[in-house]
């Protein structure tokens, strides 16, 4: 860690191809703590508890609200896949509430290190496993090129996650535009591909245009007025409240009814 006294940006040279690694998003230098290219929104002391990414988890608890309340139906037509989407805003609404630094003392301290670990964990695993079944559905061969894929992007870092992410997107818009009862989640599901694609997108692109510009993670002025990964979280939500991929024998066994309030509420 630097000694030096905190500086309002901190350079720290270029990205490869790649972009970041996953998770590497803040610093500690100089007794300050940096975000990089404007990637979090401002962390904020809420009830005297410092919330590392209010407007991101707030983005995850509107979304687990709307998918109870909303598309409460889905819990009746495909119960598992559906438990998994309100575990995973769960997780990563925890995730943006926990800081992985505190200044209390001072100099920088790691802090809720295994919170976030299992927050982290949970949240991948359950997006995962809600994507690869929808692949399934669609094709078993679809099953086997996104794991396969899956696995060999891991190595492209956030460029790889952006890939995953918008090819998942492709293929569900596409099954489920074929399906006139599904045609309304379908649009849901392209604005989610525009706010992905804007948000981590944008943020790849500022990555690799700018390096590694960091600035003072708490700090008032200068910041964009939608952080990155606020844009790239309103699209994840949108993805998990709207898509939806069934088997023929799961749309015979739904109950009408609970399909009909599912597709006539987005229309």
């Amino acid at each position: 860690m630097d000694d030096g006294a905190p500086r309002a940006s901190i350079t720290e040279g270029n990205y490869d191809w790649r972009g970041p690694f996953i998770g590497s998003y803040s610093i500690a230098r100089g007794g300050a703590v940096y975000d990089v290219n404007d990637f979090f929104s401002r962390p904020r002391t809420m009830c005297g508890i410092l919330v590392r990414s209010p407007p991101e988890a707030a983005v995850n608890v509107a979304a687990l609200v709307t998918l109870i309340v909303y598309f409460g139906a889905d819990f009746a037509i495909d119960p598992l896949i559906t438990f998994l989407k309100a575990v995973h805003h769960v997780f990563h609404a925890g995730l943006h509430a926990l800081p992985e630094w505190s200044t209390a003392t001072g100099a920088p301290q790691v802090v809720y290190r295994k919170p976030r670990v299992v927050c982290g964990i949970v949240m991948g695993l359950t997006r995962y496993a809600v994507i690869l079944t929808y692949a399934y559905r669609v094709h078993p061969a679809w099953l086997l090129a996104f794991g396969a894929f899956f696995g060999a992007a891991t190595a492209l870092r956030t460029l790889g996650e952006i890939i995953k992410t918008l090819l998942a997107m492709l293929l569900l818009a596409h099954r489920m535009a074929a399906e006139p009862e599904l045609r309304a989640r379908a649009c849901l599901l392209g604005l989610a591909f525009v706010c992905q694609t804007i948000g981590s997108g944008g943020f790849y692109l500022t990555c690799l245009l700018r390096g590694r510009v960091y600035k003072l993670w708490r700090r008032t002025s200068d910041r964009k007025l939608l952080a990155w990964h606020l844009i790239s979280d309103v699209g994840n939500a949108l993805f998990m409240l709207s898509a939806q991929v069934l088997t023929t024998a799961g749309l015979a066994d739904a109950p009408v009814a609970a399909v009909t309030r599912s597709v006539g509420r987005l229309r």
